[in-house]
């Protein structure tokens, strides 16, 4: 079988995808990586075949753009729609049309959810299904609230729950227009209105990869929607500290991890200066990540090291907690760890994570990341790395590591395959 994975946007939206390709080429399939240049070579590195998309994911969100449009989703539709129409079309457009490219010859196409790509793959002949780490927009249930929505981190009962998906519905009705024109004049597909594209996406396979137990899925959703699983890529494999990260971690007590990922404030000055007077009010040492952004480090006390980045499958094992912003894929390796989590959404889906950990046990609440203060956040760290949530967090990570998602993913995909293979 010959796969096609369609994949753009953070690093944390990237690596699940690259790891269920992975899996794909491990049970014996070709695959196609398509995505963006800056990720061609963890494509080789896993003896991935790479279609080059346009455009610059890290770029976008490290930057005012990006803060606009993580900021935008809790503006009126009015601005949300202009944004769209002026910066988002425009950058959705050239990945829409380069999609076919990277589906010829295919007997699967594997499509994120956010670009509507898989309803018109599949229209051309191409079997397709959606891969998601995240509940998406088009699967509206009355069990919890949409993701990107301000009540998520809490269940708001069944009505207000899916008030939050009817929200959804308004956001996507946005962003119709740019799909329908791209299957008219790219795909030479007739048009499709909002409520027959809802439908047409519904009807598609879905791989969902988290973990049940995280988002147990509802009891309305069809057989077509399968929870697999966390879809985790080994990324410590034949690591080695550097010497001053190593000299730092056996100087004394576990640290606690502080790293945003992708996602900067507007004023990182301040959020810096947050965190580092956290440490100090909770009498804790700190390991600053400071990715793409988002932490404004000059000087530093002793008690606190600074790094661009390192594995977190091989740093968690070793600290007290982690200090993050809720993005899907650090929330799930803190899981599958098992260390405990202090989660301070910026934005997207960061807050219904954020609900979810602490519903499991494993954080206390999230604290958002634009007004949190630095007692708030001492608190919330010396909470995190309680002894009763440390044994939580070792509990449910024993329980993570147990599931089998790209296993799960790759069967479903499979079958979707062999069915066209049969035609």
């Amino acid at each position: 079988m010959r796969a096609a994975v369609i994949a753009i946007g953070s690093r944390g939206d990237i690596q699940p995808m690259l790891a269920l390709a992975t899996g794909l080429r491990r049970a014996g399939h070709e695959v196609v990586f398509a995505s963006e240049e800056s990720y061609r070579g963890a494509a080789a590195a896993h003896d991935l075949e790479f279609y080059r998309l346009s455009g610059n994911s890290e770029r976008f969100f490290a930057g005012p753009a990006g803060i606009r449009f993580r900021e935008s989703f809790d503006r009126p539709r009015a601005e949300f729609r202009r944004f769209w129409t002026s910066y988002i079309a425009p950058t959705v457009r050239p990945h829409l049309d380069e999609v076919p490219g990277a589906c010829e010859g295919v007997d699967v196409a594997v499509c994120q959810p956010w670009l509507g790509v898989a309803p018109g793959m599949a229209d051309t002949g191409v079997p397709a299904c959606i891969a998601s780490v995240f509940p998406p927009p088009t699967l509206p249930t009355h069990e919890f609230p949409f993701s990107l929505s301000e009540h998520a981190a809490g269940d708001q009962g069944p009505e207000g729950n899916w008030r939050t998906w009817r929200r959804a519905a308004l956001m996507l009705r946005i962003g119709h227009e740019t799909i329908q024109r791209w299957r008219i004049e790219r795909l030479g597909l007739p048009a499709q209105t909002f409520r027959e594209s809802l439908e047409s996406i519904g009807r598609l396979p879905h791989v969902l990869g988290y973990s049940p137990l995280v988002v147990p899925k509802p009891a309305e959703w069809g057989p077509q929607i399968a929870v697999t699983g966390y879809w985790f890529a080994d990324t410590a494999a034949g690591y080695t500290p550097p010497d001053d990260l190593a000299r730092f971690l056996d100087a004394g007590e576990p640290p606690v991890v502080v790293g945003f990922g992708s996602h900067v404030g507007r004023d990182p000055g301040r959020l810096t200066t947050t965190v580092l007077d956290a440490l100090a009010r909770a009498g804790m040492r700190g390991i600053l990540i400071t990715a793409w952004g988002g932490l404004a480090v000059d000087e530093l006390p002793d008690h606190v090291f600074v790094s661009r980045g390192v594995p977190y499958d091989w740093l968690l094992p070793r600290v007290k907690a982690l200090v993050h912003h809720g993005g899907s894929g650090t929330t799930a390796i803190a899981l599958r760890v098992g260390v405990p989590q202090v989660v301070t959404p910026f934005g997207y889906d960061q807050t219904f994570w954020g609900g979810r950990v602490h519903r499991l046990g494993v954080a206390p609440p999230p604290l958002q990341a634009a007004t949190m203060t630095a007692d708030e956040l001492a608190g919330a760290m010396r909470r995190a790395a309680t002894p009763e949530v440390a044994r939580r967090a070792q509990e449910v990570g024993a329980m993570i590591r147990s599931e089998r998602g790209i296993e799960q993913a790759v069967a479903l995909i499979e079958r979707v395959g062999r069915q066209h293979g049969e035609r």
